[in-house]
């Protein structure tokens, strides 16, 4: 399966958009340049949790976050649509206090991308990395 960058960050910013306007709040933009550096802390994660039920612990890279982003990170094994399983993330941080305080007060940007990879089991596993300023 092809994923066109672009596509799925602007999908992820529509799911974004789609929750802070139930919530009241302004849409916001994609940061592209930050988006680079979410697609290397994905990657990162993707290599170093074999096991993505740890994920809700704090995993970060060295300086991977600049100061002035909050972030959200999520991970899922599916079969089928990566655009769903990305949903299904996005649908998640929208029930978690936290992840939805950041998508909800961010002021003007939001930067993501993912990383997957296919299992042997014939699943899929995801890594998703939004951040929002």
């Amino acid at each position: 399966m092809i994923i066109m960058r672009e596509d799925i960050r602007y999908f992820i910013l529509q799911e974004i958009n789609e929750i802070r306007r139930k919530h009241g709040k302004k849409p916001i933009s994609l940061h592209l340049e930050e988006s680079h550096n979410s697609k290397k802390h994905a990657e990162h994660l993707m290599e170093t949790l074999p096991d993505i039920s740890v994920l809700s612990q704090k995993h970060h890279a060295p300086g991977h976050c600049l100061n002035s982003w909050s972030e959200n990170q999520g991970a899922k094994e599916f079969r089928g649509s990566v655009y769903l399983a990305v949903s299904k993330i996005i649908e998640n941080f929208a029930k978690d206090p936290a992840h939805l305080n950041n998508m909800l007060n961010a002021k003007s940007h939001v930067a993501t991308d993912i990383s997957f990879r296919n299992l042997a089991n014939g699943k899929k596993k995801i890594f998703l990395c939004t951040r929002h300023k």
